[in-house]
């Protein structure tokens, strides 16, 4: 995600069914966050959740969990640091 920028655009716009626009905007606030594990701060998260609601107009704001869930990229995470895999 942190390395692919047009495909982790696509891939927003895809699965949360938002503009292209939103996708570019979403990704630029969220790319200095990423860790090097792919995880994002829980900050982040909702910072990036209410950019989306901002646009979207939407008043009432719904869980960041409803939007963001890393649990399997937590779990992937812990095996490769076990086995001692580095990037």
């Amino acid at each position: 995600m942190r390395e692919n920028r047009a495909e982790t655009i696509a891939v927003l716009t895809r699965n949360i069914n938002i503009a292209d626009s939103l996708a570019i905007k979403s990704y630029d606030v969220i790319r200095p966050a990423l860790t090097a594990d792919g995880g994002l701060s829980e900050d982040a998260q909702r910072k990036a959740l209410d950019l989306i609601l901002q646009v979207q107009n939407v008043k009432e704001s719904p869980s960041v969990e409803r939007f963001f869930d890393f649990a399997i990229q937590r779990r992937v995470s812990s095996e490769l640091k076990s086995k001692g895999w580095r990037p």
